[in-house]
Parts: structure tokens; C-alpha cells; sequence
């Protein structure tokens, strides 16, 4: 009715259209004109395709596409259209669609852009990889790329050989999603791979569990991350379910550099590669000054026995605000003494755990899950009626010292 009765053009300078009726999605290319610049489309299947037909003619100008919940409807043919329109569209900015899969023509169309900055990216196996071809740009502006490598026939495609042809210089955040069926050894090549991005600032590294296969009992040392070490300007790293040995030994290296990262996730895929102690926290005050939250998982705790190798350190307060202790196991009668021990490390910090037993729905709860979130929530309300007194004796602590520097610098001086 409205195309009928409007005499022109409908919203003549419309920059931006987000569509999420799918009882309505046939009428959405009347919206698209060559005035648009950003399109957000949920619905799929037939109407996905006159919408992005309508792009090709009417919105060649286009910078942002953002397609929502059409991870089923992208088959040959439509992925054929889907591919012709990008081909047209010459000032892209960014493609946002959960993993897109590409075709080769259009992911080189993409990586010789020279505006393009986001990508989420779905990664096909090529009959020919489409960054060995000459016509290979390299993404040289890209600031964001989401990546999962696509399982085909069972095997999955590396990601290392196309972080590898990425130029970098541009790249600040990735996130990765790894398959447990990617071979053992193809982490170090991925690690190696990350590491010539040195411009980065958020990596997100994330190993899905569903289907152990190889990875079943393999432990890979903390070593393994030091290709890690040339990135300098961290913020933010996460690893989640990767089997990486985490010690001090680790943390040390990983302080020494990243000097200004704010946030550390590590995430075991079992309690048995598990290698944190709670006495080992204390590495993360020691070599991270900035760092404001904090998830980690640590031995299950029955006895406090062996703190008193860190009872002595000086360690001044600590920033960190989030102390995420995933699913550590902690036993009653230890609760007192993990609250005084961490308020001493991290006096402004929160205790939380990992899950929300609320949000699980239908899913079978165990009752040690139960039982760790209770003695969590515990924890924390102890550590926050011991802040006071823990921070006023830090501070004297300090004062202390300072006074005892002053009085050996003055001694120095007298002797010379």
C-alpha cells in the first residue's frame, strides 16, 4: 500500500535500515536506495536473496552489512548472490554475520579493500588458497577479525596459513575458536602464526570441548605461548579450554611482555590440567600492575598448608577489581583462611565464580557445582569484612619500607 500510494521514492535519504520482521521481509528492498550505508537484515531463505539482489542495483555505496540468523541459509546458490553482491560493493567497512562463509572471489574482493576493518569469517577449505594468488591484498586495514575454521568431511582447516598472509598492520583484536580435532601440533604453528601480529590488542583464543578426539590427555608446557611475548601492547587476553600448562614460570614471562594488560582468562578444559595453586596467585600481583580482572581456576583446596613460602612477600595493593575463580573446589573449612589470603592479595577485588547456576535451564546441576558456588559467594562476603584491616596494614607495611629506604639511602650518603 505504501509503494502504491507514496508518488516517490520511500525515505529518499535513508542512511541506515535495520529489518528484523520476517512476516514483513518481503517489502524490504523498497527500503534499500543508493542513499544507504549500513544494513542489518535478520530474516532468510527467499527474502535473503531479493535483498541482497537489491543491494547489487541500489546501494553501491554500502559501508556496514550486518546479517542476523541466516547461518543456515547461506547454501551454494545463495552463497553464489551473496558473493556477487560483495563483489559489488567497493566501500565496504565491515561484514558482521556469526562466521560468514566465503567464496574465494569474494574473500580476495575483501582483502584489497582499503577501508575494510571488520570481519567475521568462517573458514572454508579452497581448492586453492586464495592468499597464495596474486591478486591476494591482505586485508591492510583490518582492526577486527573473528575467526573459526570450518570442518569439512572431518578435517578442519588450519587457520595459520591465512593469519599468516594477513599483513597485520592494522589488525587490534582477534578472537579464534579452535576445534579439538585440530591436530596437537598445529597449536605452536598457530601461536607462531599470532605473533607477527604485533599490533594487537585483544586476543581471544577459545578451544571448543564438545569432542575431545586428539587432545585427550595432551598437556602442551607454557612455553609453547612465547611467540605471544613480541606482542606488546595487550590488553586483553582470554584462553579458554586450551591445555596449556600455566605456572609461575608463565606468568612471569607473560608480565615481563605485556605491561599494560588489563584483563587474563585462563581456563582449563579439566580439573586435570588444572597447574594453578592458590599460593600461586601471587605471581599476578607480582608481574602484572595493571591487571583489573582476573579468571583463572586453581587446585581444589582442603588444607592451606602451604602458604607460608608467600607469607613474608611485600606485596603492594593490588588494582585488580574481578577475581573470577571459575569452578575452583574450595572445602568449608578452608573458607576463612582463602578470604584472608585473598584479601591480602587483592584487596579491592570481587570473588566470583564462573556460572550462573539460574541461567542453565534444564540442564542437570551438579551438586558440587552447587556446593562451589555457595562456598565462592562465602568467600567473598568474608574478604569484604576484611579489607580494612588488610589495607591499613598494607599501607604501614609500606610506609615501613619506605622509611627503612630512606634511612639506608641516608647511610649511603654519610659513608661516601
Amino acid at each position: 500500500m505504501l509503494a502504491i500510494s507514496h508518488p516517490g521514492p520511500i525515505l529518499p535519504r535513508l542512511q541506515g535500515l535495520t529489518w528484523q520482521n520476517w512476516d514483513l521481509a518481503d517489502f524490504a528492498p523498497l527500503f534499500i536506495r543508493h542513499t544507504l550505508l549500513y544494513l542489518e537484515f535478520e530474516p532468510g531463505g527467499d527474502e535473503l536473496c531479493s535483498v541482497l539482489k537489491r543491494v547489487q542495483s541500489s546501494a553501491p555505496q554500502l559501508q556496514w552489512l550486518v546479517l542476523s540468523s541466516v547461518e543456515h541459509q547461506l547454501n551454494r546458490s545463495n552463497n553464489v548472490v551473496f558473493t556477487q553482491t560483495l563483489v559489488s560493493l567497493h566501500h565496504l567497512m565491515g561484514l558482521d554475520f556469526d562466521h560468514v562463509p566465503l567464496l574465494s572471489e569474494a574473500l580476495l574482493h575483501l582483502s584489497r579493500l582499503p577501508l575494510f576493518v571488520s570481519l567475521s569469517l568462517l573458514l572454508l577449505e579452497h581448492s586453492e588458497e586464495p592468499w597464495n594468488s596474486s591478486s591476494w591484498g591482505g586485508f591492510p586495514t583490518l582492526e577486527s577479525l573473528s575467526l573459526m575454521p570450518d570442518e569439512e568431511n572431518g578435517f578442519i582447516v588450519p587457520p595459520a596459513p591465512f593469519l599468516r598472509a594477513l599483513s597485520g598492520a592494522s589488525l587490534i583484536k582477534l578472537d579464534i575458536k579452535i576445534s579439538p580435532t585440530v591436530r596437537p601440533g598445529e597449536f605452536s604453528q598457530l601461536v607462531s602464526a599470532i605473533g607477527h601480529l604485533r599490533r594487537l590488542k585483544f586476543l581471544d583464543i577459545y578451544f571448543d570441548q564438545q569432542d575431545v578426539g586428539e587432545w585427550q590427555g595432551v598437556i602442551i608446557d607454557g612455553a609453547a605461548l612465547s611467540p605471544l611475548y613480541a606482542i606488546p601492547c595487550i590488553r586483553i587476553f582470554q584462553m579458554t579450554n586450551a591445555p596449556v600448562r600455566i605456572q609461575p614460570g608463565t606468568i612471569r614471562e607473560l608480565g615481563r611482555a605485556w605491561k599494560d594488560v588489563h584483563e587474563l582468562t585462563f581456563i582449563p578444559p579439566s580439573p586435570t590440567h588444572c597447574h594453578l595453586h592458590l599460593e600461586d596467585l601471587a605471581s599476578f600481583p607480582l608481574n602484572f600492575h595493571t591487571l583489573v580482572d582476573l579468571t583463572i581456576q586453581v587446585h581444589p583446596i582442603t588444607e592451606p598448608d602451604t602458604w607460608g613460602r608467600t607469607a613474608k612477600l611485600f606485596l603492594p595493593p593490588s588494582l585488580l577489581s574481578n577475581l573470577h575463580l571459575s569452578k575452583s573446589r574450595i572445602s568449608r573449612p578452608a573458607e576463612a583462611r582463602v578470604a584472608h589470603y585473598l584479601a591480602r592479595l587483592f584487596p579491592f577485588a570481587r570473588v566470583h565464580h564462573s556460572f550462573n547456576l539460574r541461567s542453565w535451564g534444564g540442564r542437570e546441576i551438579a551438586a558440587e557445582d552447587v556446593e562451589a558456588v555457595a562456598v565462592l559467594e562465602n568467600v567473598d562476603r568474608l574478604k569484604q569484612g576484611l579489607k580494612e584491616d588488610v589495607l591499613s596494614r598494607s599501607f604501614a607495611a609500606e610506609k615501613l619500607k619506605r622509611a627503612a629506604d630512606i634511612s639506608d639511602s641516608s647511610g649511603l650518603t654519610d659513608e661516601s
